[in-house]
């Protein structure tokens, strides 16, 4: 045989491994990229669920921003529907300590309709939680 055909048929048998070898090369690197993105931490892809925490109740951090968003249209300094202000700590704390405040916002059947608050619509229960938990707390300024 001659020595130029011997280095023909072992570049041809190179080039048959060196194929091979790209095949499963591609083949590894295709199953690490499947493997590597999965992602099992679904926990992690999810936006945490917000919690009511209505036993550290503040009249700052919760109460305030509840009024200013539900009532303050109707019961502020300017506005004081049926003469209601609960635009400040001393005045909404005098109508949560005589139940008038809880009353208004629980909507119970036994109150007339008009006296709903707020107007044709409801507070969250989250809401209502929080007012509730600052009222038996004795509507502390806090």
């Amino acid at each position: 045989m001659n020595i130029g055909n011997l280095n023909s048929l072992e570049r041809a048998s190179d080039k048959g491994l060196q194929l091979r070898l790209r095949v499963i090369l591609a083949t590894i690197s295709l199953c690490m990229g499947l493997v590597g993105c999965t992602y099992n931490h679904v926990d992690e892809l999810r936006p945490p669920v917000s919690t009511c925490d209505s036993l550290q109740a503040s009249y700052a951090g919760d109460i305030e921003p509840i009024l200013r968003t539900q009532c303050y249209g109707c019961h502020d300094t300017l506005n004081a529907t049926a003469g209601i202000v609960v635009q400040l700590h001393s005045n909404v704390s005098i109508y949560a300590l005589n139940g008038l405040f809880l009353t208004s916002i629980l909507q119970p059947d036994s109150l007339p309709s008009s006296k709903h608050m707020p107007p044709g619509g409801k507070l969250s229960p989250c809401e209502l939680s929080i007012m509730r938990s600052w009222v038996a707390a004795g509507a502390p300024n806090n």
